[in-house]
């Protein structure tokens, strides 16, 4: 008599990596995770004291974190990501160079009590992971006698003036 023969075909579930780097930060995930087809990862990104989110890149396209993360949900192949964090000294959450400080020196007289004499523009905000134009004004941070923020002192009068031509309509620029 001659047996019955059972044949089994095994397909393994597929696995997939995500690269991981981070610039001048750090990452909840190792810089190479191995997932299952399907599997969802969450990374979630720090910045190193001193530096503020930059840029994300994901599978060489622009993308954004929320809330310092990032998802890949119902992953099917093989993804990268890329986080740069860039320097920020003023710790106000935005990268330095995307700002521009303007310093306004009184030659001569003084600023008002309670004014300030520098400011923070941010030349760039960020938008679904682009930093684009901000296109900033001096606005109502500009001093001026009409306001009485610009003071004159002792023994000097006048209308009081800025050197350069600026108004509250001047733009700031990173020039």
């Amino acid at each position: 008599s001659t047996g019955d023969l059972v044949f089994t075909a095994h397909w393994e579930q597929s696995r997939y990596t995500i690269n991981t780097t981070v610039e001048n930060g750090s990452a909840s995930a190792n810089e190479v995770v191995t997932v299952t087809h399907g599997d969802s990862l969450t990374i979630s990104f720090t910045a190193n004291s001193g530096f503020a989110l930059d840029s994300v890149t994901v599978d060489g396209k622009t993308a954004s974190l929320t809330n310092g993360k990032y998802t890949f949900d119902k992953i099917t192949e093989h993804h990268s990501i890329h986080v740069v964090y860039s320097a920020d000294n003023n710790q106000d959450g935005k990268p330095d160079k995307y700002q521009a400080t303007v310093t306004y020196n009184v030659v001569n007289g003084s600023l008002a009590a309670g004014v300030k004499s520098e400011y923070v523009f941010n030349l760039k905000t960020y938008n679904d992971g682009l930093w684009v134009p901000a296109e900033p004004r001096l606005g109502d941070t500009l001093p001026t006698v009409a306001n009485g923020s610009l003071l004159a002192a002792e023994g000097y009068d006048g209308s009081g003036y800025w050197w350069e031509n600026i108004s509250a309509d001047t733009p700031v620029t990173d020039d």
